[in-house]
Parts: structure tokens; sequence; C-alpha cells
């Protein structure tokens, strides 16, 4: 008489085993994948929040810049990693980079404000320009005007650009700015 036996065989067992470490490592990508995602996301939402707080900031202030007239200009500097001008409460604003040329309070890759901090890890890729200067026709003013006694009389429009960067990433953030009194 023959007995039904019952049960699992080595080669089966290996098999299963083999099945079980492929789908395994299939979904540990897939994990591994979301995580990376989530981590740029993160990185990304940081990023954009604190460029559009800076640029929004920035526009809004120089919207308020004085009015100009033919005997006053309201930009005092203008050169391309700094920006001086008077606003309407005869306050004297700038906005620099401190890693060039500034006297801001910190060091390294910073924008600054009157000397404060307004945001971090500006990066500057291969000495790009964080203000561009346009006259009304649309036409770069390069090199840009400098001082009100160089020809700032003749910026319509200010282009700023912030590449931001941090742990080996960077998000390139613009706008463009024109301030309502710059015309007579």
């Amino acid at each position: 008489m023959v007995k039904d036996k019952s049960g699992v065989t080595l080669i089966e067992l290996i098999m299963v085993m083999v099945v079980v470490g492929v789908l395994g490592g299939g979904l540990s990508l897939g994990i591994k994948e979301a995580i990376d995602l989530y981590s740029f996301l993160t990185f990304r939402n940081e990023i954009v929040s604190q460029g559009r707080m800076a640029l929004m900031r920035m526009a809004r202030e120089v919207r308020q810049a004085k009015r100009r007239t033919p005997a006053y200009e309201p930009i005092k500097q203008a050169e391309t990693y700094l920006l001086r001008f008077i606003d309407t409460n005869d306050n004297d604003i700038t906005y620099c980079r401190a890693d060039v040329n500034c006297s801001c309070d910190s060091n390294g890759d910073f924008l600054c404000r009157n000397n404060n901090t307004l945001a971090s890890n500006i990066g500057n890729e291969s000495g790009r320009p964080l203000f561009r200067y346009y006259r009304q026709g649309n036409d770069e003013i390069d090199p840009p005007p400098g001082t009100d006694e160089d020809g700032c009389s003749e910026i319509y429009r200010i282009a700023i650009e912030l590449l931001i960067s941090r742990d080996n990433r960077s998000l390139d953030v613009k706008t463009e700015i024109f301030p309502r009194n710059f015309g007579f």
C-alpha cells in the first residue's frame, strides 16, 4: 500500500523563496522612489516658499520707491548684485548679496536687506547677476548704471533672479518689477 505523502519539496521551497525575494526587491525600489520623491517635494516647497517670500517683499518695496521726477532720482545705486533706493517714507533701502560687495551682517550666500538676512542659500552660478535693469523699450542696460549720476533714471523695469541652492539641489525663482513711480 502506497501512502499519500503531502509536503513541500526542497525545490518548491527554494522557488517560493526566490519569488518572494524578487517581489521584495521590486517593492523596495518602489518605496525608495516614493521616499526620494517626498524628499524632493519637501525641499522644493521649502525653497520655493523662501524664494517667493523674498521676491514678494522685494517687489512690494521696489514698487513703493519714491516718485521719480526730472529733479529727483529714487534709485541711488543699481548694480548686478546690489539695488539701493529711497521709498515713499524716505527710507533708504538696500538689497544685496552678502558674498559680493555688501556690508551685510551675514557672510556667504545670503540675500540681505539693509544689512539683515532676507533669504539664505542664494547661489552664484558662474557670476550670474541678481538684478537686471531694462529701459522702457525693453533694452537691457548693460553694464548696470551704478549710481544715480550714471543713468539710473533710464531704469524702467527690474528683473530679479534668485538661484536658491541646498544639498546639491538648486531652484531658479524670478520676477520682474515695473515700479509705478518710475515714469515721469
